[in-house]
């Protein structure tokens, strides 16, 4: 089995015995796939090697109607691919949520004490999404302003900033217990479930963020 939440390589071929599945990560709040504006202006042999790297999926998970009429549209995706499961990495959110009803806030999962976060101060999430093409990472420059929110916000608050994983950003010096890094932290699910306020732009994060409340 293949099993991923983004796509890989497409020059990466897939066995014959092999089962892909494309389990997605988030929704479609931008052009996606064959509709993005820089697909749309490829050469016809570029849009073919697209075409043949979403061909290898073989299931692709979807939640709601609105992943079929977006995401499954602008993969050019059939219908007999889709699986209407939900995604299994919102399922700790979903738990998460129902833990947090029965037995309220604290504890909190041992994450937080691995990131160093104070039980009794509010955690806020900064996770914008990628603003970039294709390519190798790259650094990108922060939309909030990190040492004025420390320096105004971080005695009742803790700033945890998530870059895209496409993208990187260096964070400026703050007092400690006040802004942490987590960008390289592989899981953003286990993230939310720490967070109080979500931070973003136009990233489907606040979708799944929505699924705590």
């Amino acid at each position: 089995y293949w099993v991923d939440n983004q796509g890989f390589p497409q020059h990466l071929r897939k066995p014959g015995h092999t089962t892909y599945l494309q389990t997605w990560h988030g929704s479609a709040y931008k052009r996606m796939g064959f509709d993005e504006t820089r697909v749309r202006l490829q050469n016809a042999p570029q849009r073919e090697r697209l075409r043949q790297a979403v061909d290898r999926f073989d299931h692709f998970l979807v939640r709601s109607e609105h992943d079929v009429t977006t995401l499954a549209r602008a993969y050019r995706l059939p219908e007999e691919k889709l699986l209407r499961t939900g995604y299994p990495r919102n399922d700790a959110l979903i738990a998460e949520r129902t833990r947090a009803e029965t037995e309220g806030r604290l504890p909190r999962p041992p994450l937080a004490g691995a990131l160093g976060l104070d039980d009794h101060k509010k955690t806020v999430l900064y996770a914008p999404t990628f603003r970039g093409g294709p390519g190798k990472q790259r650094k990108s420059r922060l939309l909030l302003d990190v040492r004025e929110f420390a320096e105004r916000f971080g005695d009742t608050h803790t700033l945890l900033v998530r870059a895209h994983y496409l993208e990187s950003a260096r964070l400026p010096v703050c007092p400690p217990g006040t802004v942490v890094d987590v960008s390289r932290h592989h899981d953003v699910s286990e993230l939310l479930t720490l967070t109080d306020v979500l931070v973003t732009d136009y990233s489907s994060i606040m979708f799944d963020f929505a699924l705590l409340d």
